[in-house]
This record gives C-alpha cells, structure tokens and sequence, in this order.
C-alpha cells in the first residue's frame, strides 16, 4: 500500500542535535568529581539500547547520581534520586536554550512542507521525553509541520500504533524515518516501512542515498529523503482516509 502519513524521529534525523546534547550531557557531569567517569558507565544512547532498554535523559542522570553516590563522590545532604533530578533539570534548561539555534538536518524544513503540501500528515516520534520535545518543537518554529509530537515515556513501537489507531491506517501506510538501531526495530515490529538517515561522518555523499552492508537503503540526509519519499506517497488518497488524515490527533 502507499504511504499516507511519515512518523519521524527527531535527534540527527530532524535536528541536527545529537552532539550538542553529549557535550551538555558532559558538561553538567564534570562539574561533580567523578562525574565524567559515572556518565561513561551509563547507557546514553537510546539509538543503540538493546530491546526493552530505556535510555531517556532522566535513566541518565538518574544512573550517574546512583554511581556517584555508591562512591561517596557527592559531599550532599540530598538524596540520590533528588540530586539526579537536579542535574536533569539543569541538562534540559542547557539544551532549550541551546538546541534552537542547532542545524536542521539538510533538506528537513523543505521536506517537511513538501509533505504539508501535499497533505501527508507528519508526527514526531522520538525517546526525548515528550514535554521538553513538544517545547523545542514550538521554539524552533516547527509545531504547524506536525499532527502530534510523541516522545518518552512512551515507547517508539506505542506511538507507530497510536499514529496508526488515530488515522485507521495500516501499518504498511505509515512510513516512519530516523538514524538509530532502535528506529528500524520499532518500524520492524510494527510493520512499517522504515528509511534510514546516516549518521554524521557516515561517508554517505550529502544529498545522496547509498545501501548498507545489508542492502539496505540508507540516505545522507533529507534531500535525498525527498525523492524516495515521493515514490511512497499515495498520489490521491481516497475520499474516507483524506477525511481521517485531516483530523488533527494528540500523543
């Protein structure tokens, strides 16, 4: 079946944010001895997590805090649990501030209103959790591009079912796009076709699409998104399902 609506993770494969997040992530750890040591023995990489694994920004600081209490490195009358959420929160006030002047992923913001154009509707569908998503979306000018914004504590499997329950559709309709292990394996579970956006230094040419040691196609970025994305697309969609896309839905 053609593609009706385009589910997108975010970090790399909207936004090109991936390494601002790590050097804050770092930054705010290096302020505690031992920090930078605690952060390197956590999962901090949602992309790579192997399956059932939630890696988020509060499991992060959440994971450091406990090391670094089970060393005796903070000198602090608070607990471990209020001391990780104190560095999340100063991690998220970092990267709102930051992020907005971040580069988009070449080609997004074009294939963003392509898609807006031509009436296919787009949702985010990241591990950022989903409230300081839903505020950098807005800060970036990006909100009117998207149906809905889903982020953790949900999981990418849930939103691509949500997606597909709150416009009818089937799974093979909805094409959902991003740079990490954990993208495909969402897409593969729920049946969705999945395009995969290389990763920074990949050695995929800008603007070009190429294939993985598996065959599989993999782009540079999202002008070479654009075309393949066009294939999909179901030219007219017929009468019910245009009504069902044209009705705005909520994570």
């Amino acid at each position: 079946m053609p593609v009706r609506a385009v589910s997108f993770d975010f970090d790399n494969t909207l936004l090109l944010s991936e390494a601002c997040k790590f050097a804050t992530m770092r930054e705010v750890c290096a302020k505690i001895a031992g920090g930078t040591e605690a952060l390197a023995a956590v999962p901090t990489d949602a992309r790579s997590a192997p399956p059932g694994v939630s890696v988020t920004r509060h499991t992060i600081f959440a994971g450091v805090a406990e090391k670094l209490f089970a060393t005796g490195a903070p000198s602090l009358t608070e607990s471990a649990e209020a001391f990780g959420e104190r560095m999340c929160a100063e991690f998220s006030a970092l990267l709102l501030a930051r992020l907005p002047q971040a580069d988009e992923v070449p080609g997004a913001v074009a294939l963003l209103e392509d898609l807006g154009r031509l009436g296919v509707p787009c949702f985010v569908n990241s591990a950022t959790p989903t409230a300081p998503l839903v505020e950098l979306v807005k800060a970036l000018g990006w909100a009117r591009h998207f149906r809905g914004v889903y982020g953790a504590p949900g999981t990418k499997e849930a939103h691509l079912e949500a997606i597909l329950d709150a416009l009818s559709l089937d799974a093979s309709e909805l094409l959902h796009v991003g740079d990490g292990d954990n993208d495909e394996r969402a897409a593969t579970e729920v049946g969705c076709p999945f395009l995969r956006v290389a990763e920074p230094g990949s050695g995929v040419a800008p603007g070009t699409a190429d294939a993985d040691d598996d065959g599989r196609v993999v782009v540079a970025d999202l002008v070479a998104a654009l075309p393949l994305v066009h294939e999909l697309i179901a030219p007219t969609p017929d009468p019910e399902v245009a009504l069902a896309l044209a009705t705005p839905t909520t994570p």
